[in-house]
């Protein structure tokens, strides 16, 4: 019996510590970013998002005047310039702040992150931001996060991603990056 006991609370503390273990594997940085195989099975919750839906986001763009949607899929770059090759899809009304859910990033692309959500919330300080990339992809949680540690409030997660919002065949729009 004592061993059935420990087993349960085991697993019980393995469930609520998710986040913490999650921080000390090999493919995270030592501040808790990921920094390897982005695309891999992510958290179904974070301390520092709310984890939405594809029918949130439609409430909230109805509802919300401050939403701002955050599209964080990587580019690659030229210098300070982002070469697209091919139409990216996203979410319509989004803005593409590319690179910015790296695990580490540099102190140029910090400043690129914040200038532009600045930029975004245009004063209002009730601003609402929602982060995506693609299903199971750890850069859009990395931004999340990121974003929360800047000081960021009011932040949203779409763990589902681009793919998600596509097969319900809701409505997207080419993207261009925010340039440097």
């Amino acid at each position: 019996m004592p061993s059935i006991l420990f087993l349960i609370t085991f697993i019980s503390l393995l469930v609520s510590a998710n986040e913490n273990i999650v921080y000390k594997d090999n493919n995270f940085t030592n501040d808790g970013y990921r920094s390897k195989i982005y695309r891999s099975p992510t958290p179904t919750q974070t301390s520092f998002a709310k984890v939405v839906d594809s029918q949130d986001i439609l409430k909230l763009k109805k509802e919300s005047e401050n939403l701002v949607i955050v599209n964080v899929d990587p580019l690659d770059m030229d210098g300070s310039t982002f070469i697209q090759a091919k139409p990216h899809d996203g979410i319509v009304n989004s803005i593409w702040l590319p690179n910015v859910g790296y695990g580490q990033i540099d102190e140029m692309t910090t400043r690129y992150l914040v200038k532009n959500l600045n930029l975004a919330m245009n004063n209002n300080s009730n601003t609402i931001f929602l982060f995506y990339c693609k299903i199971d992809c750890w850069m859009s949680w990395n931004a999340a996060r990121r974003a929360s540690s800047l000081g960021f409030k009011n932040i949203l997660w779409y763990k589902n991603g681009i793919e998600t919002w596509k097969f319900h065949k809701l409505e997207t729009e080419f993207l261009h990056p925010k340039t440097f």
